[in-house]
């Protein structure tokens, strides 16, 4: 980026209207010939010297109409985002890895309609107009626009600025401005299976014993292989001495609320986040009631769509400032 251009964006970043409905007007938006435009204008200084080379008064009126023309332009490509709405809808919260769907939703007022309207990110259109998404936008009725973008971390996503354009109606002039609708994400952990090693059960520090083994299953025996069981299980000292192939069978605790506790998880943080994450899910899916133990923090044993919610949010948020 040229240092002019620099210039330009953070200047253009100090007006920029920011919040989650916007509604633009003539003072807040930018306009600038695009290359159409400038051939135009050489088109208008030809002509003109034409007429005033050959004292040809149809090369002069040919030259005031089409300057007339231009100038007229300019007043219709910036009516065409003046009026404009941008509400931001929101955007559900995803996994580390997926992509996030933002919504924005476009409105004008009623008997008005919106032309030619490109939106997109901000700096997609530095890497060209197929970046930017083409609507128009009717008076009555509106249009949704979705944006997406690939979550890479976890924690809280600012997926950055919207960049909106029109050069309707003959294409010679641009207007842009760039908003922010104040989208912010929450990405979890990317759910990764693996093993606790520890897992502390409600009543275990009554009884004086700690839980110890797979996960939130009680070891039962070995059983035949059937196809579809996972080859995590086999159980290959078995099958080294020739007995057959047996899995590790496993047998959900009944009546014991486990805990998912973060100290209990092995490797980094972002590791064992993931597979904290990923034993919530699971225990959701079995309706496992679920404790939650981080560093400073507890939730109590529950199960549902709340529960599965805040302990997805502390996940998230844990080490973020």
């Amino acid at each position: 980026m040229s240092y002019f251009s620099k210039k330009m964006n953070d200047w253009a970043s100090k007006r920029m209207p920011r919040g989650k409905a916007i509604e633009l007007n003539s003072r807040q938006v930018f306009v600038v010939p695009t290359k159409a435009g400038f051939a135009f204008i050489a088109l208008l200084l030809i002509i003109l010297l034409v007429g005033i080379n050959y004292q040809n008064n149809l090369a002069y009126g040919l030259c005031f109409m089409l300057g007339a023309l231009f100038f007229l332009t300019i007043i219709h490509t910036c009516a065409n985002l003046s009026g404009l709405k941008i509400i931001n809808m929101g955007a559900e919260p995803v996994f580390a890895g997926e992509m996030i769907n933002c919504k924005l939703r476009l409105e004008t007022l009623k008997g008005k309609t919106k032309q030619a309207i490109a939106v997109g990110w901000d700096g997609n259109e530095e890497v060209g107009n197929n970046q930017l998404q083409w609507v128009d936008v009717d008076g009555l009725s509106g249009v949704e626009v979705l944006l997406t973008q690939i979550a890479n971390r976890r924690g809280f996503f600012y997926p950055g600025k919207i960049y909106i354009e029109t050069r309707f109606p003959l294409g010679l002039f641009v207007t842009w401005i760039k908003v922010d609708p104040l989208f912010n994400v929450i990405i979890y952990p990317k759910p990764v299976e693996g093993s606790l090693s520890t897992i502390g059960f409600a009543g275990d520090e009554e009884e004086g014993t700690n839980s110890v083994g797979r996960g939130v299953d009680d070891f039962q025996g070995l059983r035949s292989y059937q196809p579809g069981d996972s080859m995590r299980l086999v159980n290959w000292k078995s099958f080294s001495k020739g007995q057959g192939v047996f899995v590790k069978d496993f047998t959900a605790l009944v009546g014991k609320e486990p805990w998912l506790d973060f100290e209990q998880a092995e490797g980094s943080i972002e590791q064992r986040l993931s597979v904290l994450c990923f034993w919530a899910l699971k225990m959701e899916k079995d309706q496992q009631p679920y404790g939650l133990r981080m560093p400073n923090y507890e939730l109590s044993p529950s199960v549902g769509e709340y529960h599965k919610k805040e302990v997805l949010n502390v996940l998230a948020a844990y080490g973020i400032n």
